[in-house]
């Protein structure tokens, strides 16, 4: 809460200038000063409205997946260079699932 107007003492001095936030211990004081009659006029406030609600964070997106590979966790050997003798058929890789590979030691 804010005080929209000043709050003046019945001497006339002024005791909380208006624009003024209302703190626990402000608010005791004013009170009791009121009980005690040294404030004699009521004291207008101000309630400022509730702040936005946070916007939601953006979903990471997700990483593009290969083509042809939607959910599959094999591992495929790389592709043979056909005709430049780095590789022949008979020495290609064996396709594991991520599970049968073995433990690191």
């Amino acid at each position: 809460m804010i005080f929209a107007t000043d709050v003046v003492s019945t001497a006339g001095h002024l005791l909380v200038a208006r624009g003024q936030e209302v703190t626990p211990s402000l608010r005791e004081r004013i009170q009791l000063l009121a009980e005690n009659g040294a404030i004699n006029k009521e004291i207008t406030m101000i309630i400022p409205p509730p702040p936005p609600p946070p916007e939601p964070e953006p979903e990471p997106e997700a990483p593009a997946e290969e083509a042809g590979n939607e959910g599959d966790d094999t591992l495929h050997p790389p592709e043979a260079h056909a005709g430049d003798g780095s590789q022949s058929a008979d020495d290609t890789l064996p396709i594991l699932r991520a599970s049968e590979l073995p433990a690191e030691t």
